[in-house]
């Protein structure tokens, strides 16, 4: 099991966004509604974003405290019962002392995982940052080997962003077996 450390990753364009592809059989999209905290909250919880429930929602709370903010931002995945299984947020951030797109809290449950839903839900959210910004942003941590691997190959580069980003991008290049670019420099 990886260590987990914090990294930053950077896409200083929205040239060549990927494209959302088909999504399969039994699953689509909607997005936020009043009550989908608690959703939220399951979805990260069990993707390993949280050890509980409680504090997932906690975060959310914090993260969103106006939840109408979320309308056209929070997305989520259902399959064909109508359960929720994944989830991505568009939003608005600041990196470099810059405001840009920001990419936030992809997680996909773990019973669905291998399907292609976390590209998809990640290319759904990117057009709808693209929406309103040039440049985009995220934060994620060396435990989400496949997320990362994701970002890579949707034009995202790694981003200077704390003590750790050598040990955490070398664990990340050994994870993928893949040599990834150093980080840029340290802009904030």
């Amino acid at each position: 099991m990886l260590k987990r450390l914090m990294v930053a990753m950077f896409r200083p364009n929205i040239d060549n966004l990927p494209a959302p592809s088909i999504l399969g059989d039994g699953f689509r999209i909607r997005w936020f509604r009043e009550g989908d905290e608690n959703t939220w909250a399951q979805i990260e919880c069990l993707a390993g974003e949280f050890t509980s429930e409680m504090a997932a929602r906690e975060q959310f709370l914090s993260d969103f405290p106006d939840p109408d903010m979320l309308r056209g931002r929070c997305l989520f995945v259902e399959n064909n019962t109508g359960e929720a299984v994944g989830t991505a947020t568009a939003m608005s951030g600041q990196l470099a002392n810059r405001k840009m797109g920001r990419l936030g809290w992809v997680a996909v449950s773990p019973y669905y995982q291998g399907r292609g839903l976390g590209k998809w839900i990640v290319a759904l959210a990117l057009q709808g940052i693209a929406k309103e910004h040039r440049e985009i942003f995220l934060t994620t941590q060396t435990t989400s080997v496949a997320a990362v691997n994701i970002y890579l190959k949707y034009g995202f580069v790694p981003h200077s962003y704390g003590p750790d980003d050598e040990e955490a991008w070398m664990l990340l290049s050994n994870a993928l077996n893949n040599e990834i670019p150093a980080p840029g420099p340290r802009t904030c």
